[in-house]
């Protein structure tokens, strides 16, 4: 889903937007998120020749496993459009490398 311009751009707006917590919980944007407004230069990302979207998230005052059990929790059932995938990387991908090798040399 794409909102228009005018909401996407508007970052009250943006807050006020529904966000489905579960099954069955609505909330808003701004229940769970504070904005910090910053400038880039517009930019497509690509890896392997293929665009990508690349999302981040800070973990305070949880372990990283579990904050990636909660994510692979909610992604698990999600449906993507043909040629889509989720890859989850970063710290938690670093992580899974060092046990991999601490484990199995």
């Amino acid at each position: 889903m794409r909102y228009p311009d005018k909401v996407r751009f508007d970052m009250q707006q943006v807050l006020q937007l529904p966000l489905l917590i579960g099954a069955e919980r609505i909330t808003r944007v701004s229940a769970i998120a504070s904005p910090i407004q910053t400038g880039s230069e517009t930019v497509l990302l690509r890896e392997s020749l293929r665009p990508v979207v690349i999302l981040t998230g800070d973990h305070e005052n949880r372990d990283l496993g579990s904050v990636f059990s909660d994510i692979q929790k909610r992604l698990r059932g999600l449906t993507l459009p043909e040629g889509y995938r989720v890859e989850l990387g970063g710290q938690y991908e670093g992580q899974r490398a060092t046990l991999h090798e601490f484990c199995w040399p």
